[in-house]
């Protein structure tokens, strides 16, 4: 979506006035919204600024939507296209149960006027966005979030404004909401997980047409399965997909991949393998940074078949999928959880090595000869004595080996979890 730079301009020096103003109001969110910028359109940013602090309620916490592509509690746009700017700011009322509003003015003659304070009888917002769903030069406002208590279902609410009058077009329950273009599509799609667990799990797709959600393809996931994160982006063919990770049990995680061919959803893979199904959570995300989402899974090394569950040192497997269902890995990783590190595995070794335990330490060896490949001690920062090849540090602990030869696993393929670009796309 091209948006006018002079927009863009005004809408971040609002932004800055605004964090200037917040001395004096409550925040609650991402300060991302409120950067220092540079100054644009001096009048109009103190008209507006003064206009926004005569309206709201003393004591108004400034609210950003948990899962929104942008963090902003001001968003500036001309969203039905009649050369007025409109000025939407995401509030929450807490003198009104705390309840979450977003107030609407319009620039008229130079100045800022309330035409709108809406109130969504949500606490907080899940999602707010503004995008022109049907590419005819209006945007439609997009509000998400929970209604009641966190068991209830999440409430999702489509506006279209009329003048200087807001008109709701849709109200529907969801549990997770993605808006995107997929496949070659010229218009956003709105993609909804929605149902009850234990009764119904199904995720849809919907084009939105003259004011209306018309469902263009739906796919029944596993009613156990809890959502918790999603991600959309493309597999490994090009095609363009959607993974759920949902819990399931006391600590499984799920995930259900859905493809997208001819605007229609696929799903992917097979829930029972040891990807899909695995005993812990794992995120699927960018592993590589190549633009594919991989699916995480893992498996029990050698020689812990018969371990308890909490005693068993996973070696985790990121795998690329294509719409046939068929994968390939693309790294495999042993990660030490408590110790905020993992070690990644060449893929000449993938699958032929095991965990050997050390006091205060780990050795990957193989499989076939017990061959060592890498190993790693901790202590702490402070203790006395000498360390080997130190690997890394952290506040209070040093990482390091005691072995001098060089090993078929190299020293820089130790990382500590915290210098990882996490690349995940998804809420």
């Amino acid at each position: 979506m091209k948006r006018n730079n002079k927009n863009i301009l005004l809408q971040t020096a609002i932004a800055a006035a605004m964090a200037a103003y917040l001395s004096g109001c409550s925040y609650s969110g991402n300060q991302a919204g409120f950067i220092q910028q540079p100054k644009a359109d001096n009048s109009k940013e103190e008209d507006l600024t003064q206009k926004i602090k005569s309206i709201l309620p003393a004591g108004a916490e400034y609210l950003t939507a948990d899962h929104s592509d942008k963090k902003q509690s001001i968003v500036l746009d001309d969203i039905n296209q009649d050369g007025k700017q409109e000025a939407l700011v995401l509030y929450r009322d807490t003198r009104d149960n705390k309840q979450a509003h977003f107030l609407i003015l319009q620039e008229k003659e130079g100045h800022y006027e309330k035409i709108w304070d809406q109130e969504t009888g949500f606490t907080s917002f899940d999602s707010f966005e503004v995008v022109d769903l049907e590419e005819d030069g209006k945007k439609e406002i997009i509000a998400g979030g929970q209604i009641s208590g966190p068991e209830s279902p999440k409430q999702l609410f489509i506006y279209e404004l009329n003048q200087d009058q807001l008109v709701q077009k849709e109200n529907r329950s969801y549990e997770k909401l993605l808006i995107r273009q997929f496949g070659n599509s010229q218009t956003l799609s709105i993609f909804l997980l929605d149902g009850k667990i234990e009764e119904e799990q199904k995720a849809e797709l919907f084009s939105y047409e003259a004011g209306q959600l018309i469902s263009r393809s739906s796919v029944e996931l596993n009613p156990q399965a809890v959502p918790e994160h999603i991600t959309a982006g493309l597999l490994a063919d090009g095609a363009d997909a959607v993974f759920i990770d949902s819990g399931l049990g006391a600590h499984s995680m799920l995930t259900e991949i859905l493809g997208v061919k001819d605007g229609k959803l696929i799903k992917i893979g097979d829930d029972n393998d040891s990807t899909l199904m695995k005993a812990y959570p794992l995120y699927s995300r960018d592993i590589n940074g190549d633009g594919v989402i991989e699916a995480g899974g893992m498996y029990i090394p050698d020689g812990y078949e018969d371990a308890a569950m909490a005693e068993i040192p996973f070696i985790q497997v990121y795998y690329d999928y294509k719409l046939d269902g068929s994968k390939t890995a693309v790294e495999e990783r042993y990660a030490e959880e408590g110790q905020h590190f993992y070690i990644t595995i060449p893929p000449d070794l993938y699958g032929k090595i095991t965990i050997k335990p050390l006091d205060q330490g780990v050795q990957l060896v193989t499989v076939s000869g017990g061959e060592t490949v890498f190993e790693v001690k901790w202590a702490k920062k402070d203790d006395a004595g000498q360390h080997g090849t130190v690997l890394g540090k952290t506040n209070d602990t040093i990482y390091y080996t005691e072995l001098k030869d060089e090993l078929p696993i190299s020293k820089d393929q130790f990382h500590l979890v915290g210098e990882e670009n996490e690349s995940n796309t998804g809420s």
